[in-house]
């Protein structure tokens, strides 16, 4: 069975890092050809090591739709594929229509909130016109994929509402990570620091500014705690003038793309995510693989991952005092946050395997390919 995958572009990003870990489990029986369109490679070396073809289309505008419809055509019409398996948005909609042509099976995926009132709240002026476009290229495209999956249940709840998709259509499979890869975490000795750590890309959905404020509060209550974020991105700008405004230059480190992140919890005390809005977050999984103590934001896909009370300390999401007092509820019961990241390590390793996950995915595919339900 020949696969064609189909994503943005190779950027450091969890959809594209999820993508090649998912892929890199697959057996010999099915033959992998990863399609990307947009000049951005962080992450080729990686596709590049594992048992897939990989074409990149060179497209030069932020969509350049004709143009890569076109070029993706050409592809399919050489590689001749039993399915294709598209994510993120421009490669969805590419994808719809060569798979609408071709009369090749599609598999789309939600990995992501699309049309949440938050997202909505983001665009001004004359760029609603551009959300609402974007809306209806979606919705009306909607109808090609003959499969939906979703990365975790509240995304299939809310774009399958958002794009009149039938719940029928979706299956949900979370993202998942080769946990044999991921000793337990430890407490750090050695340090005078109680060091905070958030992993995600600089964009306004990830929270920041409340968590820049959150941690100024922090720091006035306790000196010795220092906040290191890991990841890059367009607001990287603002988030260091904030830094400079609340005089928290020597407190916050801005780590930028690290490969492997991840691998920096093991130096961290606590790890924090503050999201406003977020897909199933690669980084949470990441986290609770180790066993690291966690604050996270109550938005739906955060709570889908962990236990609100028991696994991890649950802030309101978009309030930054509510935050900064989760912070030092865990930092004052920090034995027993300690323990409790152990209990989420055990139920983490059992949920996201990714070899669980994989075989789950493949055998997805495989009903697609052969006409039959999930």
């Amino acid at each position: 069975m020949k696969v064609i995958f189909t994503i943005d572009s190779l950027a450091q990003g969890g959809t594209e890092q999820s993508t090649a870990e998912l892929i890199s489990q697959f057996n010999d029986e099915i033959q992998v050809v990863v399609v990307y369109f947009y000049n951005s490679h962080q992450l080729r070396s990686t596709y590049e090591s594992i048992n897939c073809k990989l074409y990149f289309l060179d497209i030069d505008e932020k969509y350049g739709f004709y143009d890569a419809i076109k070029k993706f055509h050409q592809v399919v019409v050489r590689e001749k594929p039993d399915v294709i398996v598209s994510s993120l948005y421009r490669s969805l909609i590419i994808s719809r229509f060569v798979c609408w042509w071709t009369k090749v099976p599609l598999i789309g995926t939600f990995v992501n909130e699309r049309y949440s009132a938050e997202r909505k709240s983001r665009f001004k002026g004359l760029s609603v016109i551009k959300y609402y476009l974007t809306l209806l290229l979606d919705k009306s495209t909607a109808f090609i994929p003959q499969k939906i999956i979703s990365n975790s249940y509240s995304i299939s709840l809310l774009n399958g509402k958002a794009l009149g998709i039938g719940s029928e259509k979706i299956k949900v499979i979370y993202r998942g990570r080769d946990t044999s890869n991921y000793s337990a975490w430890v407490k750090p000795i050695g340090s005078h620091k109680f060091v905070w750590m958030a992993i995600g890309r600089l964009i306004p959905q990830k929270g920041y500014e409340n968590l820049l404020h959150a941690f100024q509060l922090l720091k006035v209550k306790n000196h010795q705690v220092e906040l290191r974020i890991i990841g890059e991105g367009p607001i990287r700008k603002e988030i260091e003038e904030l830094i400079f405004k609340l005089n928290l230059q020597n407190d916050v480190i801005l780590e930028g793309n690290i490969p492997l992140g991840w691998q920096q919890l093991y130096a961290a005390n606590a790890f924090v995510l503050p999201s406003i809005s977020e897909g199933f977050s690669g980084a949470l999984v990441e986290a609770l693989i180790t066993g690291i103590p966690i604050v996270a934001s109550d938005i739906p896909m955060n709570l889908e991952a962990i236990s609100p009370g028991k696994d991890a300390y649950i802030f309101r999401h978009n309030d930054s005092r509510d935050l900064y007092d989760k912070m030092v509820d865990l930092m004052s019961n920090y034995d027993n946050a300690c323990k409790i990241g152990m209990i989420m390590r055990s139920r983490a390793i059992d949920n996201y395997d990714i070899r669980k996950v994989s075989h789950v995915y493949a055998k997805t595919i495989e009903t697609v390919v052969n006409g039959k339900e999930s």
